[in-house]
This record gives structure tokens, C-alpha cells and sequence, in this order.
């Protein structure tokens, strides 16, 4: 059985960097932005933590303020609506992280990370309880 990543506290504040993590009502799947930290003015880096099914991966993942600012007012819209869709990355690279709402409360995020060699396509699922969590730790973010 792999080793897995121990889970992390919903946020957590280490040396100046955030872990911001998805609740889900499982060990796995797990989302986590992990370090995150800002870079300068508009760079963000973190490592998103990721396990879903047999698979695992903790890589480097950068997003910009632009990204971040939107995702944050759409995650407040879906937390209110209960829809919506929005997107963190890098200045429309292919690494990505996305948010998807439905209105029976679900929430998916999905996407694409790199390590520059390997790529890995993912799917976490969970519901609006992990919002206040994730919005929290978004705008504690945009804070720094």
C-alpha cells in the first residue's frame, strides 16, 4: 500500500506559509494547498497535495493574484447560489485547479498538475461544507 501523505489541518499557519485544505468526510480523496505562500506582488506558490483512489501527488502548483481574486468571489458565490465554476492557475497555463458547483450542493474540483515530466488529470468530490474553509484560507491568502 503506498504511503500517503498525512492529513493536514484545515489551515495552519507554519513560518510565514498556509495549508489550506478541502474537507471531504474521507481520508481519501484529499485536496490540500500546502506552504502556500506568497512570491511577490502577483505570484503565489504552494504544494497541492492531492489523493484520490490508488492515486497520490504532492507537486508544485503556482496561481497569480488575478486567479486567485476571481476564485475567491466565485467560491463566495457558490457558497451563496450553491453554482458556479472558476479556475486558479498561472496566467492560463495548463496546470490547473478548478472549482465546480451544482445546485444540490456538490462540489467538484477538478484538474491538471505537472511536475514537468509526468502530468496527472484529477477529481475530488465533496460538498458547500468545504467552502467556509477554503474561502477562509483563500482571503487569509490574498491578506499576505
Amino acid at each position: 500500500s503506498p504511503a500517503y501523505p498525512a492529513p493536514l489541518p484545515l489551515m495552519s499557519n507554519v513560518r510565514g506559509h498556509m495549508n489550506i485544505v478541502a474537507q471531504t468526510n474521507a481520508t481519501n480523496p484529499t485536496f490540500a494547498l500546502k506552504a502556500c505562500r506568497r512570491l511577490d506582488a502577483t505570484d503565489y506558490q504552494t504544494q497541492l497535495v492531492l489523493r484520490s483512489g490508488g492515486f497520490a501527488a504532492e507537486v508544485d502548483f503556482w496561481f497569480d493574484r488575478q486567479s486567485l481574486e476571481s476564485t475567491v468571489v466565485c467560491l463566495k458565490e457558490m457558497q451563496s447560489a450553491g453554482v458556479g465554476n472558476c479556475k486558479l492557475s498561472y496566467q492560463n497555463e495548463d496546470p490547473h485547479v478548478k472549482f465546480s458547483g451544482s445546485a444540490l450542493g456538490h462540489i467538484a474540483i477538478t484538474g491538471l498538475v505537472s511536475d514537468g515530466l509526468q502530468c496527472l488529470q484529477f477529481l475530488v468530490n465533496t460538498d458547500q461544507s468545504a467552502l467556509p474553509s477554503l474561502i477562509a484560507g483563500l482571503e487569509e491568502l490574498l491578506l499576505k
